[in-house]
C-alpha cells in the first residue's frame, strides 16, 4: 500500500499525494502550483500543526528540499497536520491581485479562516475583530447575492455569525450586543465606499480586509521564544515579520 500525505487547504478541500523515499516537499508544492493555477509560488508553502495543539497559531515550516519520507518517520508525525499556506505574505495585496488573482483570492480566505480560528490571538483585539467580521460579512453577502436589506439577523439565519467572528466572542459576548456591534460596523463600512458609490463591492471589502490585517504584529510573522539563564521567570519572544523586522516581545511566565 502506498505511502499518502493528505494536505489541507484554506478553502476546506484536502489533495492526496502519493510519495515515495525520494518526494519532497518541493514536490508537492509544484504540484499544487499546478493542480491551483497560482503564478506567485514563491508566496507558498507547506507547514505543519499539532493536531492536539491549544495554539493555533504554532506552524511549523517544511524545508522545500526535505523528504516527506523522512518527515512521516519522525516521532509523533501521526499528530501532525499538513497545511498548504501563504507564509511569505507581499507587500500589497493589490499588487498580488493584479498579478496573481488565484493567490489574492488565497490569501484573502486564509486571513479569514485565522481572524475565525484566532491564529491572531491574543493580539487581535475585539473591536478589530468585529470591523474585520463586518467586511468578511458584506463581501459575503454581495458575493451568494443575497436579496433585500443587509442585516445582521439576516446573516445569521442565512449562514451563521460563527462563520464570521472568533469563537471567544461568540462565546462570551450576549448575543444581542454582538448583533449591535455588528449592525454598527456594518453601517461603518459605508463610510469607505467611494463618492457616489452606495456601498462597497465584494472585492473592495476584501481590499479593507487585507489592509486591515497587514497591520496586525504577527501578519506574516514568525515568533521564537527564548529565555535567559539569570531570570527563567521571564519569556521573551523575537518576532520576525515584514513590517516590524526584528523585535522583542517580553513576558511574564509562570515559574512553577
Amino acid at each position: 500500500m502506498p505511502n499518502v500525505l493528505k494536505v489541507f487547504l484554506e478553502n476546506g478541500q484536502t489533495k492526496s499525494f502519493k510519495y515515495d523515499g525520494s518526494t519532497t516537499i518541493g514536490d508537492v508544492i509544484e504540484s499544487l502550483q499546478q493542480k491551483l493555477s497560482i503564478k506567485c509560488v514563491e508566496h507558498f508553502s507547506l507547514v505543519v500543526e499539532h493536531i492536539k495543539s491549544l495554539r493555533r497559531n504554532k506552524l511549523t515550516l517544511l524545508d522545500p528540499a526535505e523528504s516527506i519520507a523522512r518527515i512521516a518517520a519522525r516521532p509523533g508525525a501521526q499528530h501532525l497536520r499538513c497545511l498548504f499556506r501563504i507564509t511569505f505574505v507581499p507587500k500589497d495585496a493589490y499588487d498580488l491581485l493584479r498579478t496573481d488573482p488565484v493567490s489574492f483570492e488565497y490569501l484573502y480566505v486564509q486571513c479569514c479562516n485565522d481572524v475565525v480560528q484566532e491564529r491572531f490571538a491574543p493580539e487581535l483585539k475585539y473591536d478589530i475583530a468585529l470591523r474585520l467580521a463586518a467586511l468578511h460579512i458584506q463581501q459575503h453577502a454581495l458575493t451568494n447575492n443575497l436579496q433585500g436589506k443587509l442585516s445582521v439577523k439576516s446573516i445569521e439565519r442565512e449562514f451563521g455569525v460563527e462563520r464570521f467572528v472568533p469563537l471567544s466572542l461568540v462565546e462570551t459576548m450576549k448575543r444581542k450586543e454582538l448583533r449591535k456591534l455588528l449592525t454598527h460596523f456594518l453601517k461603518l463600512n459605508q463610510n469607505l465606499s467611494a463618492p457616489g458609490q452606495k456601498c462597497l463591492s465584494a472585492l473592495q471589502a476584501k481590499l479593507h480586509y487585507l489592509k486591515i490585517v497587514a497591520e496586525l504584529p504577527s501578519y506574516g510573522a514568525k515568533c521564537y521564544t527564548t529565555a535567559t539563564l539569570r531570570d527563567s521567570t521571564t519569556e521573551t519572544i523575537i518576532l520576525i515579520s515584514p513590517k516590524f523586522g526584528i523585535s522583542q516581545i517580553s513576558s511574564m511566565r509562570n515559574s512553577t
